[in-house]
């Protein structure tokens, strides 16, 4: 690369034919040369530079090597393959040239380029069902845009998230369920990875089913119950409860006390027992409420009245299933 007037050259002790890319530099600060084999000084020396006539050029992979190691006396041709050659007209210290081959190729792009892409996931959002699904605006900035690689992703929440273009910064979410997700825009340029975050929140629905339905089949509305009374329910799906109140009709906060839960389609069962004998005298609200996948409930309920003082005291009631 440099001449001083005599045969002095810089010898690398590790072999480099092993059918692998390796980075080569050859660096001289007026003083000194130095060579680098993958980014790690292998040899320097002192050195003073012999001007060259104006009618030489310099060649890469091939030079004359009379008087050279291992040359043939004459013009030489390197055998092999020579790849991305660079010339800087400073000396690169030995931590620039280890920072060019640890970055590979980027480090070689143009000024401007080979920096850590931009990314914004876009703001936070809120739904609720059966809307399940958002449009989700990120934005990616690259210098390099036809080699960043975009990619949409679910961090955390129930899984099943859909994305419409996983690889696109602007993309539709699709929700399984209701709750809190937090997905992920990651953009990869080379060594570079850039990510941003979006928290979006799935409420659940307000208003009744439209995929499930619930009925009570008996006891009827306004049975007088003076013992045990199975209660016999068609549900046709969803996550369900049976529960009962006193006073749960008319009351402003009625308490609620659970006799049996449950998933799934049920027909003409017998899923718990109501009573009485454990229990005041008074109006109860015996409730069925079943919730769909979209949070949406389905309900239904009846009025059975406890007389005869079975009881006074705490009531209890029997889940069958």
């Amino acid at each position: 690369m440099f001449w001083s007037g005599s045969i002095n050259p810089l010898a690398s002790t590790v072999k480099v034919n092993d059918g692998h890319f390796h980075h080569v530099a050859v660096t001289y600060d007026g003083t000194t040369e130095s060579a680098y084999l993958d980014g790690t000084l292998f040899a320097s020396e002192a050195f003073t530079q012999t001007s060259y006539s104006t009618s030489y050029a310099y060649q890469f992979g091939t030079g004359y090597t009379n008087g050279r190691p291992q040359g043939n006396g004459g013009w030489f041709n390197f055998s092999g393959l020579i790849d991305e050659i660079h010339q800087f007209n400073v000396a690169l210290t030995g931590a620039q040239v280890q920072s060019i081959f640890s970055a590979g190729g980027i480090a070689m792009c143009a000024p401007g380029q080979g920096q850590a892409p931009v990314v914004n996931a876009g703001p936070n959002q809120t739904i609720t069902l059966p809307t399940n699904s958002v449009a989700l605006n990120g934005s990616v900035t690259s210098t390099d845009a036809a080699d960043t690689v975009v990619t949409w992703s679910e961090v955390s929440g129930e899984a099943g998230v859909v994305f419409s273009n996983p690889n696109g910064a602007t993309t539709t979410a699709t929700f399984p369920d209701s709750g809190v997700y937090v997905l992920q825009l990651t953009a990869v340029l080379g060594t570079f990875t850039s990510t941003s975050q979006v928290t979006v929140t799935v409420n659940p629905g307000t208003g009744p089913s439209t995929e499930v339905s619930v009925s009570i089949n008996s006891p009827t509305d306004g049975s007088v119950l003076t013992t045990i009374a199975p209660v016999n329910v068609t549900i046709t799906g969803g996550s369900w409860t049976l529960d009962y109140a006193l006073n749960g009709a008319d009351a402003v906060n009625p308490v609620f006390t659970v006799i049996a839960s449950g998933s799934g389609a049920v027909t003409n069962q017998v899923i718990g027992t109501f009573d009485p004998t454990l229990l005041l005298n008074g109006t109860y609200l015996i409730r069925l409420t079943s919730i769909d996948g979209n949070g949406h409930p389905a309900v239904a309920t009846f009025s059975a009245i406890v007389r005869g003082q079975q009881r006074s005291g705490t009531s209890h009631c029997r889940s069958l299933i």
